[in-house]
Protein backbone atom coordinates (compact mmCIF):
# COMPACT_ATOMS: atom_id res chain seq x y z
CA UNK A 1 0.00 0.00 0.00
CA UNK A 2 2.87 2.39 0.76
CA UNK A 3 4.35 1.62 -2.66
CA UNK A 4 1.02 2.49 -4.32
CA UNK A 5 0.76 5.78 -2.43
CA UNK A 6 4.33 6.64 -3.39
CA UNK A 7 3.73 5.86 -7.06
CA UNK A 8 0.56 7.99 -6.95
CA UNK A 9 2.45 10.91 -5.38
CA UNK A 10 5.16 10.63 -8.04
CA UNK A 11 2.45 10.87 -10.68
CA UNK A 12 1.00 13.92 -8.90
CA UNK A 13 4.41 15.56 -8.86
CA UNK A 14 4.94 14.96 -12.56
CA UNK A 15 1.49 16.30 -13.48
CA UNK A 16 1.87 19.28 -11.17
CA UNK A 17 5.24 20.15 -12.73
CA UNK A 18 3.54 20.17 -16.12
CA UNK A 19 0.76 22.40 -14.77
CA UNK A 20 3.37 24.77 -13.32
CA UNK A 21 5.09 25.03 -16.69
CA UNK A 22 1.84 25.86 -18.49
CA UNK A 23 0.32 28.26 -15.93
CA UNK A 24 0.19 31.88 -17.01
CA UNK A 25 -0.87 33.69 -13.84
CA UNK A 26 2.05 34.52 -11.55
CA UNK A 27 0.07 33.85 -8.36
CA UNK A 28 -1.18 30.51 -9.67
CA UNK A 29 2.40 29.53 -10.52
CA UNK A 30 3.50 30.40 -6.97
CA UNK A 31 0.66 28.37 -5.45
CA UNK A 32 1.54 25.39 -7.64
CA UNK A 33 5.23 25.73 -6.73
CA UNK A 34 4.34 25.86 -3.03
CA UNK A 35 2.23 22.72 -3.38
CA UNK A 36 5.08 20.91 -5.08
CA UNK A 37 7.80 21.96 -2.68
CA UNK A 38 5.96 22.05 0.65
CA UNK A 39 3.16 19.50 0.32
CA UNK A 40 3.96 16.84 -2.28
CA UNK A 41 7.69 16.69 -1.56
CA UNK A 42 7.00 16.39 2.18
CA UNK A 43 4.58 13.54 1.54
CA UNK A 44 7.07 11.86 -0.79
CA UNK A 45 9.88 12.16 1.76
CA UNK A 46 7.71 10.56 4.46
CA UNK A 47 6.65 7.73 2.15
CA UNK A 48 10.19 7.08 0.92
CA UNK A 49 11.45 6.88 4.51
CA UNK A 50 8.79 4.32 5.35
CA UNK A 51 9.53 2.26 2.23
CA UNK A 52 13.26 2.34 2.99
CA UNK A 53 12.56 1.29 6.58
CA UNK A 54 10.87 -1.86 5.28
CA UNK A 55 13.43 -2.35 2.46
CA UNK A 56 10.78 -1.95 -0.23
CA UNK A 57 12.18 -0.77 -3.58
CA UNK A 58 10.96 2.66 -4.59
CA UNK A 59 8.90 3.18 -7.75
CA UNK A 60 10.53 5.14 -10.56
CA UNK A 61 10.59 8.80 -9.57
CA UNK A 62 9.92 11.60 -12.04
CA UNK A 63 12.65 14.22 -12.55
CA UNK A 64 12.91 16.68 -9.64
CA UNK A 65 13.58 19.70 -11.84
CA UNK A 66 11.20 22.40 -12.98
CA UNK A 67 12.69 22.47 -16.47
CA UNK A 68 10.30 24.21 -18.80
CA UNK A 69 8.81 21.93 -21.35
CA UNK A 70 8.24 23.35 -24.77
CA UNK A 71 4.83 25.00 -24.87
CA UNK A 72 4.19 24.05 -28.49
CA UNK A 73 0.60 24.29 -29.70
CA UNK A 74 -0.87 22.82 -26.52
CA UNK A 75 -2.73 25.45 -24.53
CA UNK A 76 -4.04 25.02 -21.02
CA UNK A 77 -6.05 27.81 -19.47
CA UNK A 78 -5.31 28.73 -15.89
CA UNK A 79 -8.93 27.84 -15.05
CA UNK A 80 -8.39 24.31 -16.41
CA UNK A 81 -5.13 23.92 -14.47
CA UNK A 82 -6.76 25.13 -11.25
CA UNK A 83 -9.69 22.73 -11.67
CA UNK A 84 -7.36 19.79 -12.28
CA UNK A 85 -5.30 20.57 -9.19
CA UNK A 86 -8.38 21.27 -7.05
CA UNK A 87 -9.98 17.96 -8.03
CA UNK A 88 -6.74 16.14 -7.27
CA UNK A 89 -6.47 17.76 -3.86
CA UNK A 90 -10.03 16.69 -3.03
CA UNK A 91 -9.25 13.08 -3.96
CA UNK A 92 -6.03 13.12 -1.92
CA UNK A 93 -7.85 14.61 1.06
CA UNK A 94 -10.43 11.82 1.00
CA UNK A 95 -8.05 8.90 0.37
CA UNK A 96 -4.85 9.94 2.14
CA UNK A 97 -4.34 7.86 5.28
CA UNK A 98 -3.56 9.82 8.44
CA UNK A 99 -0.80 7.32 9.21
CA UNK A 100 1.12 8.37 6.08
CA UNK A 101 1.85 11.84 7.45
CA UNK A 102 1.13 15.33 6.12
Amino acid sequence: MLWDFTAARYKCIEETQIYHNFAHDKDLREIIKYGLEKVLETQINNLEQQLNQFSVPLPERPPKSFKNQEKNSIYFSDRFLFKQIFEGVKVIWITWPASAGV
